[in-house]
C-alpha cells in the first residue's frame, strides 16, 4: 500500500500539493465528514428495518471504513477533480487507522 501512496505522491506537482494545503476549510470538512459524519450515518443504518439484518450490518461497516485508494482518489482524478486533496484525504484516513479491528 505505501508503494501506491508514494507513486500518486510522486506524480503530483508540488503547487497542487500546496494549494491542497491551504484549503484547509475543505480538509477540515472532508476529515470530518469522513471520520465522523459518515460512521454516524452507518450506525443509524443499523437502526433502520432492513431484511435480512445483515444487509443494515453491510451497510454500517462500509459505512466506517475510508475511502480507499481506487475509490478516493482514481475517480476524482478521472472526473478532473482536486487529485491532490483526494489524496490528503485518503492518506489521512489510512493512517488514522479507523478500517482496521482495534
Amino acid at each position: 500500500m505505501a508503494i501506491i501512496f508514494f507513486i500518486f505522491g510522486a506524480t503530483l506537482d508540488t503547487s497542487e500539493l500546496l494549494l491542497a494545503l491551504k484549503a484547509w476549510k475543505a480538509i477540515i470538512f472532508g476529515l470530518v465528514s469522513m471520520l465522523v459524519i459518515c460512521p454516524l450515518f452507518g450506525f443509524i443504518c443499523m437502526l433502520l428495518p432492513f431484511k435480512p439484518y445483515e444487509f443494515s450490518l453491510g451497510l454500517a461497516v462500509m459505512a466506517c471504513v475510508p475511502t480507499s485508494l481506487s475509490s478516493g482518489v482514481t475517480l476524482v482524478i478521472g472526473a478532473y477533480g482536486n487529485g491532490a486533496l483526494a489524496l490528503l484525504f485518503t492518506v489521512s484516513g489510512e493512517a488514522s487507522g479507523s478500517d482496521r479491528a482495534q
